[in-house]
């Protein structure tokens, strides 16, 4: 309902605790929640934190409790009708705003849930110990007592406050999903990359590129590297891949090519036996074969070949050489 004066008029009238205005209009004071009479005992608040209203059922339904000094809904002797009507609907009022507000909570709750997870996730993937997430071990916050005058929040600005978290959290959750999209992608892309040594202990009998053929003593571009070692040797995977080749093949002797993705393509040949089939899945540093010296060899290694878009690339680019 509308009132006819002024707050001017009205705030001179609660100051000045003027009888006139009694039952005239009721003055709520946002710091502390609470509605009073025009002629209430109690301290008066700053201008800017008082709201008026006509009625006190008005400020029941504004969210402002009565006074316990002034007691603005039992003005004189026994409290009107309107009074219980007024108090049980702002009851109702303030049950649908907490269920209202619990929902929204219980939304946060799950949405926060899931970046724990997230974070979770990646301080594994990242290798970050130190961190933790979970409500067990919430982050640190704290600091001095405030100076200035602590103020209770009220119903319209905490759903504000809600629905500002609620888009941060959505806002972080996007962001936390793509940097694990990120991630997943590095951790595979390390995975499956050429990198390593084919094989443990033994030497590089032969580098990439121009040498003379050890069979004809004629000058010849040799298209990969070979890492000589003991009859036995264990071959591994320098990446994961897919098996594509396992078996004799002109010139190799037992072959093993996997496909790693991206273009990259890695062959081991001259093995004593082949311990994989094609189709099977390798990942990094899987003994694939037994090093040997089947096909056109001198002597026991393994030579090892790294294709990149279908072209034969130098393996010390990759692999490691010591």
């Amino acid at each position: 309902m509308k009132l006819d004066l002024t707050e001017t008029q009205m705030y001179k009238a609660l100051v000045e605790k003027d009888e006139a205005f009694e039952g005239i209009f009721f003055a709520a004071v946002k710091t502390t929640g609470i509605f009073c009479r025009p002629t209430c005992r109690a301290r008066k608040p700053k201008r800017e934190n008082v709201e008026y209203f006509k009625t006190a059922k008005e400020a029941l339904l504004g969210g402002y409790r009565p006074c316990k000094v002034c007691t603005p809904i039992s003005p004189k002797g026994e409290a009107p009708e309107w009074v219980g009507k007024t108090l049980n609907e702002a009851k109702l009022h303030a049950e649908k705003s907490l269920d209202a507000m619990a929902g929204r909570l219980s939304l946060l709750q799950g949405h926060v849930m899931r970046l724990d997870a997230l974070g979770s996730r990646m301080a594994k993937m990242a290798d970050l110990k130190d961190l933790d997430f979970g409500v067990e071990n919430p982050p640190g916050m704290g600091g001095p007592v405030s100076s200035l005058e602590q103020q209770s929040i009220n119903v319209p600005d905490f759903l504000t406050a809600l629905d500002k978290l609620e888009i941060k959290i959505n806002d972080r959750s996007e962001k936390l999903t793509a940097i694990e999209s990120m991630l997943i992608n590095r951790s595979l892309q390390e995975q499956t990359l050429p990198d390593g040594r084919p094989a443990l202990g033994g030497w590089i009998s032969s580098l990439f590129g121009y040498r003379t053929d050890p069979m004809t003593g004629k000058r010849e571009i040799h298209e990969g590297m070979d890492f000589a070692g003991k009859p036995g040797t264990p071959i591994m995977a320098v990446a994961a891949g897919i098996i594509t080749w396992s078996g004799p093949r002109y010139g190799y002797g037992n072959l093993v090519e996997i496909s790693h993705g991206s273009g990259y393509i890695t062959r081991y040949a001259h093995n004593q036996k082949n311990l994989v089939a094609v189709g099977e899945k390798v990942v990094k540093a899987e003994v694939i074969a037994i090093m040997g010296s089947s096909g056109r060899s001198t002597g026991t290694h393994v030579h090892i070949e790294v294709l990149r878009n279908g072209k034969h690339v130098n393996p010390s680019h990759y692999i490691a050489l010591q």
